[in-house]
């Protein structure tokens, strides 16, 4: 077996050294590249995140002024309502009022009448002897 003189082993193992340093330099780098295509998706996607965030926040915004509208209408109907049913209540009190106003109406007319009707007898039987008187004199 023949050696190689000692020059050339050294020459390899810098070889070998200067190969491993490129190689490990390469590496490097490629993560290096890496980390900044990742951090440019994560830029991306953070960008992404916040817009999305406002979205979600406009949205609740929203929903909240339908919730506070919603239940303002809800309480205008329930007042609506309360005061339709006061309305019945008291339209209902009305007609018994006017049905009480008419039924005292009927009564004082009918009161009239019989005092007109009395009256109108008397006047006729007071005549009818005013008369007679005339004629016996």
């Amino acid at each position: 077996m023949v050696h190689p003189p000692k020059g050339t082993l050294m020459i390899k193992s810098v070889f070998l050294s200067l190969t491993d340093i490129a190689q490990a330099i390469q590496h490097v780098h490629s993560h290096a590249v890496k980390a900044k295509l990742v951090k440019k998706v994560l830029v991306k996607k953070t960008q992404e995140t916040a817009t999305l965030l406002a979205s979600l926040n406009e949205a609740e915004t929203c929903t909240q002024n339908l919730m506070d509208k919603a239940k303002a209408a809800k309480i205008a109907k329930n007042k609506a309502k309360a005061k339709a049913e006061a309305a019945k209540a008291d339209a209902k009190a009305a007609k018994v009022r006017a049905a009480e106003a008419e039924a005292k109406l009927t009564e004082a007319l009918e009161v009239k009448d019989a005092k007109i009707k009395s009256a109108n007898k008397k006047a006729f039987k007071e005549g009818q002897a005013a008369i007679c008187d005339q004629y016996k004199q």
